[in-house]
Order: C-alpha cells, then structure tokens, then sequence
C-alpha cells in the first residue's frame, strides 16, 4: 500500500498555557478556598512545563469543526490528484466525534460527494489513525479495494477539560488535558504494489482505566465507579503511570520485532501525549534530534491526528518527501502501542 498524500488543518485559536492558566482561574472564580488558586496555577504552569507544551490550536468563534475537516480533505485530495468519487472506502479514525450513531465516515462521504465509498469508523485512542492503516492495508492486499482515504477531526474539544475546579484535588483528573490541541487531517492511499510498508501494533487491556473519556452510562461496566476518573465526557488520565507503562511497552515492542530491528530509517515521526515522554523514546530508539519529529510543543496533544499531523508538517518543512525511510511511532491509551515503517 502506497501513501499518496497526507494534508492536515489546525483551526486558528492559538492558545498559549497562560491562557490556560487564566481560563481555568476565570471559570473557578474564586471556588477554591484557602490560597487554593496559586497553588492551582503553579502545578498546571510545572506539568505544562515539563510535558513540554507550549502552544496548542482551538476552534475559533466561527470555526466549525466540520470547516476544518473538509479543508484537510480537500488538499489531500488535491495532493494525490484523485477525486472524490474515485475512493472505494473511507475511514474515520478519530476519538472526537459528533455522535457514536452513525458512521463519522458517512459525513464525510456526504461532504465531499463521494458516492462510491464504502464508509466506517475505527477508534483506539491515539492510535486509531495507525490501526486504520492497518485496516487499509489488509483490505488493499486481499484486493477487496484499491484506493482510499483515512480521515481524522480531533475539533470540538475544549468541554473535555474541567476549566471549572472546585478545589486542587481536581487537577487529578485535569493536567493531561490542558495539553489536549486540534487539528484535522487526511490521509489518501491506495492498493499499489510493492510497498514496503510494515505495521506492527500491540494492546494491553489490563491498563484501559489509566486514560479515560467515559460516557454517561460507563458504571454499568465497571466493576467500581469512581466520581474523578469516570466523571461523564470528561478527560481523565493517569499521565506518569500510562507514561512510564507505554514507554516500556513501546521499547519492549520494538527491539523484539525482527523487523524493525534491522531498518534503517531517515525520519521518525511520533505521536506524543508529552513530548519529553518522546524525547526519551527517541534517546532509546536512537534517534537523533535531526531525525525525530514531533508536534506536540507547538501543537498539543492532537489525539489520533499526532502522526499524519507530523508527517503533513514535515513535508512543508521540506523533511519529508518521496524516497524517505520513516517510522511512525504512537503510544495510547488502551494501553496501544504501534510502529509504521514505510518509504514514503
């Protein structure tokens, strides 16, 4: 399977951590009593710091959610110079969504007019995008189709982090999530022969309540509920336990891959939920700072967007382009962990 064009689009709201701080200060108004605020404003400016946030993109006043994805869309249409009603399927591989009936696919099959594509949703976190080119991959190979786009919106996120706080306590569940960016991107391929590409992909279920966006009902799937992590459309993560286990299980993953263990590889592309977490990936993959990528301090966490969002940059930064050996790396929630190796 080949990778045609990947494009992306960020909304135009660039929010810096003081903003931050100073929403979160806003919206609690003076809630937290007994000097609670400096304290507050201290522990969200140090986990910012040390995740190494320092901007992140959010919808604008009139922005749309659906604005930015039809943009992503379009230039990786225009990119792979295919059109619309030439794609046999769409995937949506994405967390942020407008509904969980029916697909998000099919919006984006009624957009674009693309009347010939079969349409469904992948979702694993983070690495949704990742398993969707799995899925690409198998189905280009068994030739049930030939050409196709994956699509993300990771839009329409800022209700996931609890601006309001009544107290220092509910940082447990928020930090992570002030680091959370948006960004929609595509990503067109097609069945075309004698790829190199390689996908290995690993789960460890034990770990799924360390990161968490429940619904309504998920106490009737817990053995125990708890009001702070399993707080209804609510972001909560466990940042330095999912950190240390995903970064274990992501070196675990590739230095036993005999795959992986012996290509060589120009530029590695990662998803990061922090990128200091990815630059200690990097020290252990060996790679250097000249070859390792990675959006977070300018973007944020861009959930399922973070890969093809650093591949579309890396082209405009003139880093990537035909010919180069990149590996694709994502550590998510579930916990997942996942490598892509291709030729671009």
């Amino acid at each position: 399977m080949k990778i045609m064009s990947v494009r992306h689009a960020v909304p135009s709201c660039v929010v810096t951590n003081e903003e931050v701080v100073r929403r979160v200060t806003l919206a609690s108004n003076g809630a937290m009593q007994h000097g609670g605020a400096p304290r507050v404003e201290a522990r969200i400016r140090d986990f910012l710091n040390r995740a190494g946030t320092l901007t992140r993109n959010t919808l604008g006043a009139d922005e749309t959610a659906i604005q930015i994805l039809r943009s992503a869309v379009d230039q990786a249409l225009k990119a792979a110079n295919v059109k619309a009603t030439d794609l046999d399927f769409i995937i949506y591989a994405g967390v942020s969504r407008g509904w969980l009936e029916p697909s998000m696919a099919s919006l984006v099959q009624r957009e674009i007019s693309a009347n010939n594509a079969a349409c469904f949703d992948v979702m694993e976190a983070c690495a949704s995008w990742m398993r969707a080119m799995q899925v690409a991959r198998a189905l280009c190979v068994s030739g049930t189709y030939g050409l196709g786009m994956i699509v993300n919106c990771e839009c329409a996120t800022a209700d996931l982090a609890p601006w309001h706080l009544d107290s220092e306590d509910d940082l447990e569940r928020s930090l992570a999530a002030y680091t959370i960016g948006e960004a929609a991107t595509a990503t067109v391929v097609s069945g075309e022969a004698g790829s190199d590409l390689y996908v290995t992909m690993r789960s460890f279920g034990e770990h799924c309540d360390l990161c968490m966006i429940p619904l309504a009902n998920a106490g009737s799937f817990l053995d125990s509920f708890d009001d702070v992590r399993h707080a209804p459309n609510r972001f909560y993560s466990n940042s330095d336990q999912l950190f240390k286990s995903t970064i274990r299980y992501l070196w675990d993953t590739y230095s036993s891959d005999p795959v992986l263990s012996v290509r060589q590889h120009d530029l590695f592309v990662s998803h990061a939920a922090s990128a200091k977490a990815g630059e200690f990936v990097a020290r252990k993959l060996g790679a250097s700072d000249q070859r390792w990528y990675c959006t977070h301090a300018r973007y944020g966490n861009t959930v399922a967007a973070s890969v093809p969002l650093g591949m579309s940059c890396a082209i405009d930064d003139g880093l990537l382009h035909r010919g180069t050996r990149i590996l694709a790396i994502v550590g998510s929630a579930g916990i997942s962990v996942g490598f892509l190796s291709i030729t671009f």
